[in-house]
């Protein structure tokens, strides 16, 4: 095994993770007292050691869940039990256990209200939580003592009973399931709803590198779930998904379209892998060199992130894959400018995604990059069950085409639609709408495009175009192909038939996209999101019922516009930490200060319809 670990063959977020907590739970049997067994178990930890900090860098398996649950988890869960329970004194014991929790509790962030773990990468059937999650599960907890991982195996047993242990090694659960260990809540259903009073509704994993951020409105079967990723290449079993975002209310009405049947089948390789398969951004680049590798049979340019490890990887250890950010693989991809969670409130995340794309600093085709600047900013706003997108690009050129993504399981519904080409239930669609709707089983999303006359929506799908792809990036003639080679629908994959493309109508340099995502249970939400004009400054001012959401502009120190309702709450995002915000409104005289954190700052003032609302932002 040391053997084989001492090779440059075994990546870190795959198979030398496995290994590496293999061999160590051998080498922790051995005599150290003896120098060429104490020599064998140096090795050995450092090796384990080095899986622990690639665990705390993540917080998450970047593989995605299916390949570390079925895996990674136990034999990782093992092996820092061993190193926290067989070493007198160790070193790292702290460290191991805490990148212990924060995975263990990804497990539990992850988990959607219809009970299936959200997947983001290579996926398989375990995202159902059956077999293999609660014996991973109940070793972390052992090791962590952790009430909550404790409810969370309890969780399981109510979700799954026998089954929550494969019947392979059911024998197993009473060595690993501790009875002793008193769980956070009672768990009396197949719910996670006792424990929202111990965890924040929304978090961050892997903040640096991974960049996965969970959102909620709540714990219950009936709350709002949102999931994000904005970060960097680590493993072949990831995605080129920088920005991707999820959305379930009561079904999946955001999804991933990605499908997972083998390594290189064309399907994957052409479109499941790629930025097209995501709720992200596309910059059609005509004649852009999309070739990573000898498995790519065929250039297809589809407008995405760039490629850098789709069929292999093997990056040995952390400080590898520093060294291949900014250089060698570059494997860099989204940063997080700002994060921020106010229980009851907010969540905003800002995530610049540019070097995610070929950039003019570096480009995997050979060329002048195509991306100047993209940056997502997205805004939840519980009160209002709310999400807002506020998107910036700035393309090399202007006849680039920008795309704005949402997959859905079913055909979303907009007026005024227009045939381009196929048939309206198997093909490309268009509308100059500023509205579209979607639903699936009880849910409901209301889509709001607030660039009204300024970009037009086309809906792609069918069975002949759910894997539509323009594989010369110019989308003036829509002459692409459907790449479902080696596609294999299965029950545990959203199986998303449409997606959503929004696009300007002319081009530019620089466009912006600004959406509400309002969604609900069984009708539709009749309190739709309103851009309000803005008479100074480079703002976006979105107004829902109960809030008014300021996306600062670069450079924006004052900002007014005139309020459309009674809001109490005032939200500016997107400023230097420490600014100061003072904000004024006309008719009753009212006065708000604020101190800018993590980008954002809230103001509390009741707004009166008509008043002129007058907001300065004072460097710090």
């Amino acid at each position: 095994y040391l053997a084989a670990l001492d090779g440059d063959n075994l990546s870190l977020w795959h198979s030398r993770a496995s290994l590496a907590a293999m061999t160590w739970m051998m080498a922790v049997v051995l005599d150290p007292a003896e120098p060429a067994q104490a020599e064998l178990v140096r090795r050995a930890q450092a090796y384990f050691l080095d899986t622990v900090q690639a665990l705390a860098l993540t917080e998450a398996w970047p593989e995605g869940y299916n390949y570390w649950i079925n895996s990674r988890a136990f034999l990782v869960a093992l092996g820092a039990a061993a190193y926290v329970n067989a070493l007198e004194g160790a070193e790292y014991r702290t460290a191991v256990i805490d990148a212990v929790r924060r995975t263990g509790l990804w497990h539990v962030y992850a988990v959607r209200p219809d009970n299936r773990i959200e997947g983001f990468g290579d996926e398989g059937p375990r995202v159902d939580q059956k077999d293999e999650t609660r014996r991973a599960i109940d070793t972390m907890a052992q090791a962590t003592r952790d009430p909550v991982l404790s409810a969370y195996s309890r969780y399981l047993g109510r979700l799954h009973g026998r089954e929550s242990y494969y019947r392979g090694y059911r024998w197993a659960f009473r060595l690993l399931n501790d009875p002793t260990l008193q769980p956070a809540a009672a768990i009396p259903d197949k719910s996670l709803a006792p424990i929202s009073d111990r965890l924040p509704s929304a978090a961050l994993f892997g903040r640096g590198a991974l960049n996965l951020a969970y959102i909620r409105s709540g714990w219950g079967a009936d709350d709002t779930f949102i999931s994000v990723r904005a970060g960097a290449s680590l493993t072949h079993h990831g995605h080129y998904d920088a920005g991707h975002f999820t959305l379930f209310k009561g079904a999946p009405l955001a999804v991933n379209a990605s499908l997972y049947s083998s390594v290189f089948a064309r399907n994957r390789l052409d479109y499941a892998i790629r930025t097209v398969a995501k709720n992200s951004l596309l910059i059609l680049r005509p004649g852009e060199t999309v070739r990573p590798n000898r498995f790519f049979e065929t250039n297809i340019a589809a407008g995405g992130q760039r490629i850098t490890q789709p069929t292999g990887s093997a990056i040995r250890n952390v400080a590898e894959w520093r060294d291949n950010i900014g250089s060698g693989l570059h494997l860099e991809g989204g940063r997080i400018r700002a994060w921020h969670h106010v229980p009851g409130a907010y969540t905003y995340l800002s995530a610049d995604l540019t070097a995610a794309y070929n950039t003019p600093d570096f480009d995997s085709g050979g060329s002048d990059g195509k991306a100047e600047s993209v940056v997502r900013d997205l805004l939840y706003l519980r009160g209002d069950d709310t999400l807002l997108l506020y998107d910036r690009i700035a393309s090399v050129e202007p006849d680039y085409v920008k795309k704005w993504l949402l997959h859905t399981v079913n055909k979303p519904d907009a007026d005024g639609l227009r045939v381009l080409a196929g048939r309206p239930d198997d093909g490309i669609l268009e509308a100059e709408t500023d509205t579209l709707r979607v639903a699936n089983g009880r849910g409901r999303l209301l889509v709001r495009n607030l660039n009204p006359g300024k970009d037009v929506a086309r809906l792609v799908g069918g069975a002949g175009h759910r894997f539509y792809v323009e594989a010369d990036g110019d989308d003036g003639t829509l002459d692409g192909i459907n790449a479902d080679g080696g596609a294999r629908d299965r029950a545990w994959f959203d199986t998303s038939l449409w997606r959503i493309e929004i696009q300007p109508k002319t081009a530019r340099t620089r466009d912006e996209f600004l959406l509400a995502l309002q969604p609900s249970l069984d009708a539709y939400r009749t309190d739709a999101a309103v851009r309000l004009p803005t008479d100074e400054g480079n703002a976006a001012v979105v107004a829902t019922p109960g809030s008014i959401a300021v996306f600062a502009g670069p450079g924006d120190r004052r900002i007014r516009f005139a309020a459309n309702g009674s809001q109490r709450r005032v939200y500016i995002v997107g400023i230097p930490d420490g600014a100061e915000i003072v904000a004024s409104e006309s008719a009753n005289g009212l006065t708000a200060r604020a101190l800018a954190r993590e980008g954002t700052g809230e103001l509390t003032m009741l707004l009166s319809d008509g008043a002129t609302v007058e907001i300065s932002i004072s460097p710090p």
